[in-house]
């Protein structure tokens, strides 16, 4: 759940398809948003790249004397940092103007204009009539994509008024002796004694780690290798994919205690780590299919754990969603649908209140003000608690709606403990109970997230549990 200085700076959800000639690759708006899907924009090659918007200007955050630039891109997604006027001396006369702006990029994934060493180039003026046109463009495909995309019946309707719990299942990043001693068995039996408990969500990835893996997927390792990559002198035998069928062996038992199963995906795919060789092999097996990188996790790594698990998986909250732009959210919510029409999913993109969403979620991500910034506990977030009880369906900017067809279920994602998948449970015992109590009255969704240990939840965790699941069936009884 960790977002890098580069990917805000660079992840820009062009509507485009590219153009190469001599190096170099130009963006053209098309009625379609949001698709990047340039085969020469591979990894690690430099390419000139010519971004449309209108460049905009603000002060300076420490120095009033200076202001700083930005592009807001036609194609959509967040601005496009240029500098200062130092740096650029002519350029405040482009302010509030249609420009085209060159910059040198040297891609980190294939097929994505975002680069490690961005560097400006030039800019020039646009045709106003053209600059007229594709800011009037722009504006419209705001409105569409904030209307939500609605189900006759909404998937979500069973998950309102309903509580459960994460449990980030073992991967073989810290060895394959996590995977194989875990205790199934015992994991279901905690699930069963949390009477009121609706649903348990389950990692597909490592938490926050896209290139680790709880299920097989024997096409996959064969192309990649990942053993011969993840291997060294602590785990000598570590790979991506596990042999054994963890994850599917919880869904099952968890499916046997009468609860749904929804299932945890960090988005980055091999994109993340340090481990070159890996990447290497990923981005050369994905450049000769012709795919960009989210395309290819889509279809290589999603859609094999959508079909595998197919309607035993009731939905998925996906981790990083910001990078998919809108053409990629489309096509996963898809993968998604397909294997299991009744799904629901979120593609979380934002922390903290109020509620945000994608038009195609089902539910919010909940997720909470960043730990870095505060506690979990803290009041901060309480306004993630007020605004279910106001209306636990909401648009996608978090507003109240009556109609659950018009709306996103409101669903809060918090941790017991100081990190997300680690730590003492630290939240204040009442509060907890108060918290979720409080969320589930309102008809909204709650998830604890709780550490993970060789034979299910942590104790202290599992303890807090009990006591809240006590206090629902009270409630639930008056």
């Amino acid at each position: 759940m960790r977002n890098t200085y580069l990917a805000v700076f660079f992840v820009l959800f062009t509507s485009a398809v590219f153009a190469q000639e001599d190096g170099k690759a130009e963006n053209y708006l098309l009625k379609t948003p949001y698709h990047n899907k340039d085969p020469y924009l591979r990894r690690g090659v430099e390419v000139e790249y010519v971004y449309k918007g209108m460049v905009r200007s603000r002060p300076h955050n420490k120095r009033s004397q200076m202001k700083v630039f930005t592009l807001e891109l036609f194609a959509g997604g967040r601005a496009i940092p240029l500098g200062t006027g130092k740096k650029i001396p002519s350029i405040g006369e482009y302010v509030d103007k249609a420009a085209k702006v060159t910059m040198l990029i040297k891609p980190e994934y294939t097929g994505a204009n975002r680069g490690e060493a961005p560097a400006f180039k030039a800019i020039e003026l646009m045709d106003e009539a053209e600059g007229k046109r594709l800011l009037k463009e722009k504006d419209v495909r705001k409105v569409a994509e904030n209307a939500r995309t609605r189900n006759p019946s909404p998937n979500a309707l069973p998950f309102s008024g309903a509580w459960g719990v994460r449990l980030p299942l073992p991967s073989e990043k810290n060895g394959s002796k996590n995977v194989t001693d875990f205790d199934v068995a015992a994991f279901a039996k905690q699930v069963s004694e949390l009477k009121t408990a609706t649903h348990v969500i389950l990692g597909v990835t490592h938490p926050a780690t896209g290139m680790y893996f709880t299920g097989p997927h024997p096409e996959l390792e064969k192309i990649l290798q990942t053993r011969t990559h993840l291997k060294g002198n602590k785990y000598p035998n570590r790979g991506s994919f596990p042999k054994r069928d963890l994850l599917g062996e919880v869904i099952d038992a968890v499916r046997a205690t009468g609860k749904k199963t929804l299932v945890y995906f960090a988005c980055g795919g091999f994109s993340h780590g340090k481990k070159e060789g890996l990447k290497d092999a990923w981005f050369k097996h994905i450049e000769s299919q012709r795919m960009n990188h989210y395309e290819a996790v889509g279809k290589l790594i999603l859609t094999h754990y959508a079909q595998r698990y197919g309607t035993k998986i009731d939905g998925w909250w996906f981790d990083g969603a910001g990078a998919l732009g809108q053409a990629g959210r489309i096509e996963w919510r898809k993968i998604v649908l397909d294997a299991n029409p009744k799904a629901i999913m979120t593609f979380n993109r934002m922390a903290g209140p109020p509620f945000r969403a994608s038009s195609l979620c089902d539910i919010t991500g909940g997720h909470p003000t960043p730990r870095s910034a505060k506690k979990f506990w803290d009041d901060v977030n309480l306004p993630l608690i007020t605004a279910i009880e106001e209306s636990p369906w909401m648009t996608s900017n978090g507003e109240p709606v009556k109609d659950p067809e018009r709306g996103v279920l409101g669903h809060v994602f918090i941790g017991l403990q100081d990190r997300w998948c680690s730590g003492k449970c630290e939240f204040p015992p009442e509060q907890a109970i108060e918290w979720t109590t409080r969320v589930v009255s309102a008809g909204g969704m709650y998830t604890w997230s709780v550490p993970c240990t060789s034979s299910g939840m942590a104790d202290d965790q599992f303890k807090l549990l009990l006591n809240i699941d006590k206090a629902v069936a009270a409630m639930q009884k008056k």
